[in-house]
């Protein structure tokens, strides 16, 4: 097997706040440590935060852009399109990016979840053509979307039964 030294890295995952940081080699040649590494599209930081993986996630999706497009009334010759088009589109190239990874992030902080809600409220609000008061559960239950909370929670517990 062939190490590429230029992508070859090391992170340590602790707890702790003291710095820990020895030296690695492999063939005489230092390898370099970092705080944070992409690892099939998801970003580990060493703490275990994920932040910076749900912060690339909600950067993803504009594509929520493609949602407001499609609402508008130039679309499909006059009112916009269907809602039943608008969740399509949401559950086909939204929140696959949203997801992606919930099984390992499911630790992150409510905080830091939150920001995936964010994202989803502001889309369901688009395909519904709702006014911004309007209460996310009313706007999930007629868009029959789950809140991003349930995505990774459903995974998890249908792996396990």
């Amino acid at each position: 097997m062939l190490v590429n030294r230029d992508k070859t890295t090391a992170q340590f995952f602790a707890l702790s706040t003291k710095p820990h940081s020895p030296s690695l080699f492999y063939d005489s040649e230092r390898i370099q440590i970092t705080q944070s590494t992409r690892y099939l599209r998801i970003e580990v930081d060493s703490k275990l935060r994920w932040v910076d993986h749900i912060e690339s996630a909600v950067n993803k999706t504009s594509k929520t852009e493609m949602i407001k497009r499609l609402t508008e009334a130039t679309w499909g010759g006059g009112g916009g399109a269907p809602q039943d088009v608008l969740v399509t589109t949401y559950k086909s190239y939204v929140r696959p990016v949203l997801k992606y990874g919930s099984e390992a992030y499911h630790t992150a902080s409510d905080n830091t979840k939150n920001k995936l809600n964010i994202v989803q409220n502001s889309a369901l609000k688009l395909i519904c053509g709702a006014a911004k008061s309007t209460p996310t559960t009313a706007l999930e239950s007629q868009s029959d979307i789950k809140p991003p909370s349930r995505h990774g929670n459903d995974e998890i517990f249908r792996e396990i039964n």
